[in-house]
């Protein structure tokens, strides 16, 4: 299994791009046998997700926020899923700081940040790489991973060293071409996306909410036969511990994986907080940042603050 401990995070060389363009065709990850881990090695989160520390309406315009990303500095980016347009966001002054164009109007599903450049994941598995994206200067770059673009892509985080995890909404195809459904799975890059390298196992997820079922509430009918049951939405890597964060909309949960990719915490999302939750993020502090579309209202920010040591 892979491990998180590196924290060694860098821009990705344009010049290793070339390498990692052809399409490829991912076979079905390994066969696993379901466990749960024991009562020892579950995971304590640190966010009351039903008690945020804020909960901010985000501005016109932001009602279909669909990623998210920790900017630098008390800012965070966002995107929605209509316009080639990256919002960057002042949390201490709760304020909008700028809407900066970066290319055409497609469904945009997920952003990342480093410095002055930015990466957004269009749902069809193509990358958008924005340099100098809150500049006049801005130049934007295409890159095609590949991705078999019926996945439907969703999430984008930085994993180790430096690389991009590309979450899937939809399960990895089997070479028939059905849906594998006991797994939903996220790719890195750059590297070969010839696998995928985190993996949600469903049937672990619905033995854990059998197994304990106080963690997961109203979840405890879980099926990991409905492609349904769980659609991710968003990832990120927890700056501290190094656990796996994923939310899903569809489902309505965030499950956590621990760095050797065992299901450790599985837990609802209240609707009336999360009306349809799509990306999350962390800063460097641990500090939580969960964005819902509106579903006909304002869009929703929620800020979680783990607790202090």
């Amino acid at each position: 299994m892979l491990s998180f401990s590196s924290r060694t995070y860098g821009l990705l060389a344009v010049s290793l791009l070339p390498h990692f363009l052809a399409c490829q065709t991912s076979p079905p990850p390994v066969a696993r046998s379901v466990s749960v881990v024991p009562d020892s090695l579950r995971y304590a989160l640190p966010y009351d997700l039903g008690q945020p520390l804020r909960a901010i309406e985000l501005p016109e315009g932001l009602s279909e926020t669909s990623g998210i990303a920790y900017a630098g500095e008390g800012h965070l980016a966002l995107i929605e899923d209509e316009h080639g347009r990256i919002y960057r966001y002042d949390i201490r002054g709760d304020s909008l700081e700028g809407v900066y164009p970066f290319g055409e109007d497609r469904d945009y599903e997920g952003i990342e940040v480093r410095g002055d450049t930015a990466w957004v994941l269009q749902s069809k598995g193509r990358l958008f790489q924005v340099a100098h994206f809150a500049s006049d200067s801005a130049r934007e770059e295409k890159i095609d991973l590949g991705l078999n673009e019926d996945m439907d892509f969703e999430g984008l985080s930085w994993g180790p060293g430096g690389r991009l995890l590309i979450l899937a909404k939809e399960p990895p195809r089997l070479p028939n071409d059905e849906k594998d459904k006991a797994w939903r799975v996220a790719y890195a890059w750059p590297g070969p996306v010839s696998e995928p390298y985190v993996r949600i196992h469903t049937p672990e997820v619905a033995a854990f909410l059998q197994y304990y079922p106080a963690a997961g509430g109203a979840l405890r009918d879980f099926d990991p036969e409905k492609t349904g049951s769980i659609k991710p939405s968003g990832i990120g890597i927890h700056p501290t511990d190094g656990h796996i964060y994923v939310i899903a909309s569809a489902g309505s949960l965030l499950v956590v994986l621990s760095p050797d990719q065992r299901v450790v915490a599985v837990h609802p999302l209240p609707r009336e907080l999360f009306p349809q939750p799509e990306g999350l993020c962390f800063g460097p502090d641990g500090t939580l940042y969960i964005a819902s579309e509106g579903r006909g209202g304002p869009g929703r920010l929620l800020v979680f603050s783990p607790p202090k040591p």
